[in-house]
């Protein structure tokens, strides 16, 4: 074999492996980026709880809003435990969250996805993408590590 056969056939192998670099990196991206996405402009820069009822929720999800909301039941522990570590979040990761209470949420389409509470619900663009289940051994690590939580909010949410 000639070197200049030698010499495309090195080629063609490297610009092979460099195409298959650039699709494995393209794959990798765009999956990051349908769980990834920003709150809404509005909710970014300050922690801050604003509770609000079945209607408000609705209304949001009619308005295609992305945003947080941590569904409580009053006089639970891990309630009130979990509501303050949102709120002390460091500077990088403040946001406002959406309080939604349990007897109002079971008035909600959240309903067909949140079925124990305490829990935190993701909504991208009015739909829910992802939510923690109280019931859940998998998630119980979210309700018990405030860092763990954060970690958790930072694999769907730009900060």
């Amino acid at each position: 074999m000639t070197k200049r056969k030698k010499g495309w056939i090195i080629g063609g192998i490297i610009c092979a492996v460099i195409a298959i670099g650039i699709a494995v990196e393209a794959i990798i991206i765009l999956n990051m980026s349908r769980n990834h996405f920003r709150l809404d402009a509005s909710d970014y820069g300050i922690s801050e709880e604003i509770s609000i009822d079945d209607n408000d929720y609705a209304e949001m999800i009619r308005e295609k809003r992305s945003f947080v909301v941590f569904v409580d039941k009053p006089g639970c522990l891990k309630t009130e435990s979990m509501g303050d570590w949102l709120k002390d979040f460091p500077e990088e990761m403040q946001f406002k969250y959406y309080n939604l209470h349990w007897a109002d949420a079971k008035k909600t389409s959240l309903y067909d996805y949140v079925k124990y509470t305490p829990s935190i619900a993701l909504i991208n663009n009015g739909r829910v993408v992802t939510w923690l289940k109280a019931d859940s051994d998998e998630d119980e690590k979210y309700y018990n590590d405030p860092e763990a939580l954060k970690e958790w909010l930072k694999t769907y949410i730009i900060f």
